[in-house]
């Protein structure tokens, strides 16, 4: 296998090697080689994704939990988070109890989730990955009828 390099970059990988102007030039390489790879003369490396902004993260962090909200939503047949709190003034008393359960453990969600925050802010835990993170979310505790 060969990898077609401009500057430090694989831009190409193939069997068979054919004719290229500078700067390209072609360097023989293993079998795990493909596009967007780097070679620095010797050796080839897969290219290190850039470093996310504290702001990437909070991003995610917030989709997920966006999504942790209209997954528990969805799971009484609301079509999302904003679908089952829009019940709260309800007629039917068993929608509108189910709308402000649920809007008050969002708030507790929210708390949380700020907590959490500052904790990390302030260095007293460390970075959660995700999933630990939306499991210490509080329960959810849906009003029961009889």
């Amino acid at each position: 296998m060969y990898a077609l390099i401009l500057g430090n970059d694989v831009v190409q990988v193939e069997e068979v090697i054919f004719d290229v102007a500078p700067p390209l030039f072609w360097a023989p390489c293993p079998n795990f080689v493909s596009s967007g790879h780097i070679y620095d003369g010797k050796e080839f490396m897969e290219r290190m994704a850039p470093a996310k902004s504290q702001e990437q993260i909070e991003d995610e962090y917030a989709r997920a939990l966006e999504n942790h909200l209209d997954s528990v939503a969805r799971g009484r047949k609301y079509t999302n988070a904003l679908s089952c709190i829009s019940y709260i003034t309800s007629k039917n008393p068993a929608w509108a109890a189910e709308a402000k359960a649920f809007s008050n453990w969002r708030d507790d969600v929210f708390n949380e989730a700020i907590t959490i925050h500052e904790h990390i802010a302030a260095r007293k835990i460390m970075v959660m990955p995700m999933a630990e993170f939306i499991a210490a979310m509080p329960v959810i505790e849906w009003p029961t009828f009889e």
